[in-house]
């Protein structure tokens, strides 16, 4: 594990603290493996949690930080934060999260 999958660990909570982001992930459809897209915004303050990483879609993938946070579906898959311009990336773009410390 490189230092910048070890910020991203599952169970590490993040509080969003820039507009402009948000979860965009898969779930299941009705019909037999199938999927499709699902996705909300974040509101600044919102707590989510990191499910770690994991491995993305296709042949040239990488491993790529997943979350979960209030209104996710359970059965969700490969949710990410995305901004809401610019490039999407395996992890989060700085700026938009800070990690929350228990005391």
């Amino acid at each position: 594990m490189n230092a910048r999958e070890e910020g991203w660990q599952a169970g590490r909570r993040f509080r969003v603290i820039r507009e402009g982001a948000r979860l965009s992930g898969m779930v299941p459809m009705d019909i037999p493996n199938a999927l499709q897209s699902w996705g909300r915004p974040l509101e600044v303050g919102e707590i989510i949690e990191s499910r770690g990483f994991i491995m993305g879609w296709g042949s040239d993938s990488l491993p790529e930080v997943n979350f979960t946070a209030a209104d996710v579906p359970d059965n969700a898959r490969h949710v990410h934060l995305y901004p809401s311009a610019g490039m999407w990336m395996p992890w989060p773009a700085d700026g938009y999260l800070e990690e929350v410390v228990d005391d």
